[in-house]
């Protein structure tokens, strides 16, 4: 935190504009931290942009829902709500024998954080990669693969985003749509980063869509040896 303060101070001292900075942090609380550390004027909006990845991939969606597939207002959903949702789709289909929701779940997390977007690229040769990582632990049953398809049908109709969709959704339409991602190229003159170490594949997909063929001004903070993907 206090390197990425001392960058954004430096930067901004070489008349770098406050608002095309933007600092993406690991958590809510250190987002707030280093605004109050950096100890703006509270009406000042020329301000950087200070946010979890997450945050900054719903905003963007928020700006434009229909651009993504969506209705005019989308809400989160926690993982309490994935689970609910889940549960009823296996209820629906009368997949309680084959199917358990913490599982299910268990290993679409799993799949997202490793660049699988959506059930429709959970493919044959995705499939025979899973079988072999641990044992086969994360590989789907056809049956659970139509749960996963379900569940989106579902958040689309009710216009919900769980917490992947907010990176997955900005990612597939930033290689979807080249109009679109030269404008979130352009937003940004500079971008930071805490807790690099902690950076999945769809993190870093997503962060690179923030930079562009004149923007390459990335800036990184983190250590290895406390990666919490170390032992995935």
């Amino acid at each position: 935190t206090r390197v990425l303060m001392a960058r954004i101070k430096y930067l901004i001292e070489q008349g770098v504009n406050p608002r095309k900075i933007l600092c993406c942090t690991f958590t809510n609380k250190a987002a707030e931290e280093i605004l109050d550390r950096l100890d703006f004027d509270p009406k000042d909006i020329n301000v950087p942009r200070v946010s979890t990845i997450h945050g900054l991939a719903l905003s963007a969606i928020r700006k434009d829902p229909k651009g993504f597939g969506l209705n005019e207002k989308i809400s989160p959903l926690d993982e309490y709500g994935q689970k609910d949702l889940i549960k009823s789709i296996i209820e629906k289909f009368n997949l309680t024998e084959t199917v358990k929701y913490w599982n299910i779940l268990e290993k679409i997390q799993y799949h997202r954080a490793r660049g699988l977007g959506f059930a429709r690229d959970y493919t044959e040769e995705v499939h025979k990669k899973a079988l072999k990582a641990h044992g086969g632990y994360h590989a789907f049953t056809p049956d659970e693969v139509e749960v996963w398809r379900q569940y989106e049908i579902e958040k689309t109709k009710q216009s919900l985003v769980d917490f992947d969709d907010m990176l997955h959704l900005v990612v597939d339409r930033g290689n979807t749509d080249s109009k679109w991602a030269r404008l979130l190229h352009n937003v940004y003159e500079h971008v930071l980063m805490d807790e690099s170490q902690d950076t999945n594949t769809v993190q870093w997909t997503f962060i690179n869509l923030l930079l562009g063929p004149n923007n390459k001004n990335l800036f990184v903070v983190g250590g290895i040896s406390q990666s919490i993907y170390g032992f995935a």
